[in-house]
């Protein structure tokens, strides 16, 4: 419960410092409710950061209003980001598949087609060649 409000407490610029902060960091959480707006949909390529850096350039110039609350943007997305934790790569996970496939070995002679050969080509094109030459001679 909130103390008491004395009625000699004169407004302080710690105050608006106060005010600021926590209206920048209001705003800053309820970025994905800014995102869903449905006017801003067709803006929304690249994940919303197009929406985000508008979000802080707006924060940025409304702080600015206010002397020594500079950084207080910057300051409150670097809470925010800390508070989410650091985002994992592939390198850091000790589990899972592995980033590079085994090499394959390839299927040396052949017999049916499909297969490949030992020059690369699949057994079934020769078998193909011989049978257009057995037409050619039973036509002649």
């Amino acid at each position: 419960m909130p103390a008491a409000a004395s009625p000699n407490k004169t407004w302080t610029p710690a105050h608006d410092a106060v005010v600021l902060r926590a209206a920048v960091r209001a705003i800053l959480t309820s970025r994905p409710n800014i995102y869903s707006e449905p006017a801003l949909a067709d803006l929304a390529s690249n994940g919303g950061s197009r929406i985000n850096d508008k979000i802080r350039q707006m924060l940025k110039r409304f702080t600015a209003l206010y002397p020594g609350s500079d950084m207080m943007v910057r300051e409150e997305v670097e809470k925010l980001g800390a508070a989410k934790g650091r985002k994992r790569k592939a390198a850091d996970e000790s589990s899972g598949s592995p980033t590079k496939s085994p090499k394959r070995t390839p299927v040396k002679g052949g017999g049916s087609m499909g297969q490949r050969g030992d020059k690369g080509c699949g057994a079934g094109v020769a078998e193909a060649e011989v049978d257009e030459q057995d037409v050619a001679e039973e036509s002649s």
